[in-house]
Parts: C-alpha cells; structure tokens; sequence
C-alpha cells in the first residue's frame, strides 16, 4: 500500500475545478445572453431576413465597379493606411516613453523592496496605472472621447489607435525589459555606468528583437481597426462602410469590403517582409545564404556587420519615408482638426475634463457597469469556445504536414489525383480561414446584422469567425511545428489517428496558450461591439458620451479597465498555477 503525499493528491482537481467552472460559464453564457431571434418571429421579418440574404449574395457576385466607387475606395483605403501607421507610430513612441516609468529594470528596483525604495515603487505603480487605464479603454471608445476635440476625421482615429497602443506596447516593453536576465547586462553598472547607459547599451539591444516583432503585430491589428474605426468617427473605410450598409447599397458595401480584405491581407505580407528584412546577425536570411555560398573565410565579421547595418538602415528609411508620405497625404485633415480645435473653449473643456475624472457611483450606475460587463465577458467566452473548437477541426486540413509533406513521417504512396485533392482542401480551408481574420469584426458584424438585424447573434457569428481565422492559422503553425521524426515514431495507422492522438497531444499547451490570449482579445472586442449594436458595457458607454452624461460615461470606462485588469491578472494566476502544478 503506498501513501501518496498531500499535494499531489490534490493537484488533479486544479484541472477537474478549471474545467468544470468553463463549463458552467459556457453554459450561463448560452442561458444569459440576450439572443436576438426576431428576423425569424414573423412571416413579414422572415421575408425581410431573406431578401436582404439575397441580395448580400447578389452583391458578393456583381460588385459595384463604378470609377466613382473605386476611387472612393482608394483614396479611403489610403486614409485607413496613414491612420493606422500615424497611430502606431504614436502608440509606438508614448509606449516605449511610459514603459521606461513602468519598468522595474530601468529604475533598479531590487525584487524585494525597502524602505527607501518606496518613492521610486510608488512612481513605477503610477505609470503602470496610466498604461493600464490607456489599454483598458478601447480604440473605439477613445476615439467617442475625442471626438469633442478634433471632430469626426482621420486625426480622431489616429489619436484614439495611438492611445490604446500605447497602453498596449508600454506594457509589453515593459515587461520585455523586466523579463530579462540581470546577469546578461550586470557588467555594465558594475562598472559605474548610470542607469540610462545601462537601458541604452544593455537592456534595449537585447530586447529589441522580441520590441519590433510585437510592434509589428500590432500594426497589423492597428490596420484592422483603422479600417473600421470610421463607424464612430475616426476616418478611413468604416465610417463610408456603415453608411452603404445603412442605406441598403450593398454592391458598394461589398466593392469596399473586397478593398479592406486586400488591405488588411497585403498588411501581414508587408509585416513578414519586413520582418526577414530586419533580421541580422547569424539568424538573418542574407547572412546563412552568403554563408552558405563563399567560402569561410572570404566574408569578414566587419562585413557581415556592414551589411547588416545597411540592409536596416534601408529599411528604416523606407518606413520612414512612407510614414512622411502619409502625414502629407492627411494634411487636410490636420487642417481641419486644428480649425476645430481653434473653436473650442478651454475653460469648457476643463470643465467636462473634470466630470470624466468624477464617476457616478450611485448603486444604479454602478449595477448597470456590473451587468454591462458582464455581457461582454460571457460573449466573449463562448465565442472562444466555438472558435477553439472550430480551429481545432480546421488545422488538419490547414496542415501543411499532413497534407502535402504527410510522407515524411509516413510510409504511403499516394497517387497524383489525391494529391491534387489534398492541395485542393489545404488550399481552400487556408483561403477560408484567411477571410475570416483578414476581416474585421465590426466588419462582420455590419454583414451578419444587415440579414439579422443588431444584437449580441450578430456579434457572436462575427466575432467567432474572426476569432476562428486567428487561431486556425496559430493553432496550425503549431501543428507544422511538431517534429516529424516525433510523428513517425508515434504513426500506427491513418494520418487523422496520428494527427488524434500524436500532433494534438504534442500542441496541446501552445494551444492552450493561444486560446487564453484570444480570450482577453474578445473580450476587449466584445465591449467595442456593443458600441456598435450589439449592448452591454460598450453600449451604455456610447449612451452616455452621445448624452454628455459625462460621469455615467466615466463609471462604464472605469469598468472597461477593471475588466481588462482582472482578465490580464486570471490569466497570470492561471499561468503560474499551471507552472505550479508541473513542479
């Protein structure tokens, strides 16, 4: 008889509790949320569902191609683009400023803290409070915050993206920076450097890598949201897009949803070039090809470098150069911001600046930002539920491994007609799953509400199809990433059962990591959503800025941040409980 020790006995439950607890919300959420099933109470709105049905359709296969239209589109394209650059560049930029205030490394706080270095902590708080605040409030609802400044246009959108990726990437930095290894820069203040030399020449080199990839995947987001961000008044594509679909013209909406597709599609092809064009070093694509083609000796390590050095100073004047481009191409809109901005009266201004910083906390308000959040919270938590399930099913055909390189860890001979076939379904769930991430959320939900009319139905069909184009396409990188050697080892029949029992099992953590980041990203979008139609937090938000209910708008913008700060604390508890019970 053996005797187990205590903490192992009841660390199986973790999972079994975990477990349960997402059950019961997935059900509370199907339950909970209010389904808008109008469209199919009556003959006359079954009638309506199905002529706009029809003409969607219609719309997808006769695109409007009038020279009017595609100019219209081309030149709001063109804004989306300016303003989803100008707003990273700016979210950019105040970022890294913040994360220099939020970073323990930078102010050289010891992990456990005395009595002197409580000024210094109190300031690190503060500037983690100000980040938090900046990410806890969407884009969507900073862009309704400024629109009382510079007026509806391309310079609110700008502004609106620039404060939320701000909040975003100085959190990041920050925590890039806090992540990194003492011992790997210790040399530089042991040797009487200050603490800005030790930041320049020790901790940022180090981290920049990990500081460009991010910054870039958020200018891939940016572009997604610019291009909708027109809905509340912030430019580019949205704001015409909404109006096309208000009005029932749906070629036009369509020919402008083929553009914002191409948009957002080129975006993460530009970001990837990119990317290869910024490596260097021993893991720069450039530098392996010459190694592998001259000789040894024949490449200097000062050449290397030079090359190096070139090949991004190319690339960042290129960035830079494009980034001029598009603030001279919104030059009328700078015009017109700073014509409103002349208008307004400061001493107003102060005045309404100072309702925003008094929240309503009466008990009614306060219920109504409890219920309000939670609307978003449980959408967003089934519509991961369905794009997990969805994305799982999908990374066997979207597999590169086992449909077109199976033979690597397999013994078939398949014939050239199932090959062709293979292709032909990794081909098409790829291209599907390309459309739903390439296409923005509110954009799905203007399609999906146009047959269904707004409410959370509309809003669940767009945002777990979004979410499923975003996790089929990591969920099945992870899938590519499983050795075949590993997959040979463990194939003992058809590739559905080793993918089953094998390819699943080995990705399963990624997976779960992946799906846990989509979690807080629908959440977030589920408040944005509501702005738009489908209720709770975002729409009561919206409400009250369109009423100058000023201190109600404050209360459900202090409940975006508490949400999104008890999302990013769960999933750190979650992490390290899962650390937890691996040790």
């Amino acid at each position: 008889m053996s005797t187990a020790h205590p903490s192992a006995v009841g660390r199986p439950l973790r999972p079994r509790i975990l477990a349960w607890t997402f059950l019961a919300s997935l059900a509370l959420a199907a339950f909970w949320l209010p389904w808008n099933f109008e469209f199919l109470a009556s003959a006359s709105e079954r009638e309506r569902s199905r002529t706009s049905l029809v003409a969607l359709v219609q719309a997808a296969l006769h695109f409007d191609t009038s020279p009017a239209t595609l100019q219209l589109g081309a030149r709001l394209a063109l804004e989306t683009l300016a303003t989803a650059s100008l707003g990273t560049l700016l979210g950019a930029m105040g970022g890294f400023v913040l994360a220099l205030g939020a970073s323990r490394a930078v102010w050289d706080l010891p992990r456990a803290y005395s009595r002197q270095h409580w000024p210094m902590r109190a300031a690190l708080e503060g500037f983690r409070v100000v980040l938090d605040i900046l990410r806890g409030i969407p884009d969507f609802a900073w862009a309704l915050i400024l629109l009382a400044g510079p007026g509806p246009g391309s310079v609110t959108g700008i502004l609106a993206l620039g404060l939320s990726i701000a909040g975003i990437l100085g959190k990041i930095y920050s925590e890039l920076w806090d992540a990194l290894e003492e011992k790997r820069y210790a040399i530089l203040p042991a040797s009487g450097a200050s603490r800005l030399t030790t930041f320049l020449y020790g901790i940022q080199p180090q981290t920049g890598k990990a500081m460009l990839s991010y910054t870039l995947m958020r200018a891939e987001c940016a572009v997604r949201n610019a291009s909708v961000i027109g809905v509340v008044g912030g430019g580019g594509l949205g704001g015409e897009l909404f109006d096309q679909f208000h009005f029932g013209r749906y070629s036009s909406a369509a020919t402008l949803l083929l553009i914002l597709f191409a948009l957002t599609a080129a975006t993460d092809l530009v970001s990837g070039v990119i990317r290869g064009r910024l490596r260097f070093g021993s893991e720069g694509g450039a530098r392996d090809k010459d190694e592998r083609t001259m000789h040894p000796g024949a490449r200097s390590a000062a050449g290397a470098a030079r090359a190096d050095l070139r090949r991004r100073v190319a690339v960042v004047g290129a960035v830079a150069l494009c980034l001029g481009a598009f603030a001279f191409s919104q030059r009328s809109a700078w015009s017109r911001a700073a014509r409103e901005l002349s208008y307004i009266e400061w001493p107003w201004i102060r005045d309404q600046l100072s309702r925003l910083a008094s929240p309503d906390l009466s008990a009614r308000t306060l219920g109504q930002a409890l219920g309000g959040a939670l609307l978003p919270l449980l959408l967003g938590l089934l519509c991961t539920a369905c794009a997990v399930l969805l994305a799982g099913l999908a990374a066997y055909p979207m597999s590169s491994r086992f449909q077109l390189r199976s033979r690597q860890f397999t013994i078939e001979s398949a014939s050239a007609l199932r090959r062709v076939w293979r292709g032909c379904v990794y081909a098409v769930a790829r291209t599907t799953a390309l459309v739903a991430r390439a296409t923005p959320e509110v954009a799905w939900l203007l399609v999906f509400a146009a047959v269904t009319r707004a409410g959370i139905l509309p809003a669940f069909l767009a945002l777990t199809l979004h979410s499923f184009g975003v996790l089929a396409r990591v969920f099945t990188e992870a899938i590519d990433d499983v050795p075949a050697r590993y997959l040979e080892s463990h194939f003992a029949g058809p590739r559905g059962a080793t993918f089953l029992y094998a390819a699943i099992p080995h990705s399963l953590r990624p997976w779960t990591a992946y799906a846990a980041f989509q979690l807080e990203v629908n959440v977030r979008a589920g408040v944005v959503l509501g702005i738009v139609g489908a209720g709770g937090l975002g729409d009561r938000f919206h409400t009250s800025i369109s009423f100058w209910s000023l201190e109600r708008a404050s209360t459900f913008a202090l409940a975006m941040v508490l949400l999104t700060l008890l999302l990013d604390r769960g999933a750190r508890a979650l992490r390290l409980a899962q650390v937890d019970s691996r040790t």
